[in-house]
């Protein structure tokens, strides 16, 4: 319960901000969304991918294990960086792209397998019905300063200061 409270709290206001930004950056990219409103989701699924709001996934390992040829022993941590494997030009075409019609798959951005976000579904759904719902209701949202906008964080990453207006 405590890390599903606390991982309520930096995702989901990085993940809004994120997503505002990204519409806001990629006007084409909102018409589209406010044209078809089904690409809401897609909107905030590709940012998830584009910009992970959590950037790394900490484990450590239970048995040696080999990774392109690196030997990783037993009881090492491992951080897995998210935001670079979301942008594995080996994975996506264009990843340094933001594009809300992309048709490559999911991305790692709430983890897979045995440790994906137990509230990936939560999370998701708050970031799109929140993003869908400022647009609709300040349809003249705009960046004040989109070249001001700094990205920062290492493990969670977001905005530091966005000013908007409309």
């Amino acid at each position: 319960v405590r890390l599903c409270m606390s991982g309520g709290i930096n995702e989901p206001r990085d993940g809004i901000a994120l997503a505002v930004w990204a519409l806001l950056t990629h006007p084409e990219a909102l018409v589209d969304c406010r044209g078809d409103e089904s690409l809401w989701r897609n909107a905030c699924e590709e940012l998830f991918r584009w910009i992970s709001p959590v950037a790394t996934s900490t484990r450590q390992t239970t048995a040696d294990a080999e990774v392109s040829g690196i030997t990783i022993p037993a009881g090492a941590l491992v951080a897995a960086v998210i935001s670079s494997a979301n942008r594995d030009e080996r994975r996506w075409s264009h990843p340094d792209r933001y594009d809300l019609h992309r048709k490559e798959g999911t991305h790692l951005a709430f983890s897979t397998g045995p440790h994906v976000c137990l509230g990936a579904w939560l999370g998701r759904s708050t970031v799109r019905v929140a993003v869908q719902h400022l647009f609709h209701r300040l349809p003249g949202l705009h960046l004040r300063d989109a070249a001001g906008v700094e990205i920062r964080g290492f493990e969670f990453r977001g905005p530091v200061r966005m000013d908007v207006a409309w």
